[in-house]
């Protein structure tokens, strides 16, 4: 994703955010939409997750009230974005909340089987 790209989604994302303070529904769906354009799936949810924890929001609960799928087996494509979205964080110097691992923790068990090594 792009510079341009990321900085549209996090727009996207805050005013989601802004949106479900106002009116619940609303946020929601604005929300569900960031997080399916960012594929629905792991790397998704994290995006939403880490700023979900940044503004204060109890990571569980909000995630069951925008009602996304819970991921029962990532993709590889999918975990490996995922997983350079946190180094990223990382990089960058920003902690993962520790919110963040126990919430991703059953579907990242469930991968533990994919085969991540670089095809060539």
């Amino acid at each position: 994703m792009g510079p341009g790209r990321k900085g549209r989604g996090t727009t996207r994302l805050l005013r989601g955010f802004l949106a479900l303070d106002d009116d619940r529904q609303s946020g929601e769906v604005q929300l569900r939409a960031v997080v399916d354009r960012l594929g629905d799936g792991i790397r998704g949810q994290l995006v939403l997750a880490l700023e979900a924890v940044r503004l204060g929001r109890v990571l569980g609960t909000f995630m069951k009230k925008l009602r996304l799928p819970r991921i029962k087996q990532p993709q590889r494509e999918d975990l490996l974005g995922f997983l350079r979205d946190l180094r990223k964080q990382l990089d960058a110097g920003h902690e993962i909340p520790r919110e963040i691992p126990a919430f991703f923790e059953p579907a990242l068990k469930r991968a533990a089987g994919l085969e991540l090594a670089q095809q060539t």
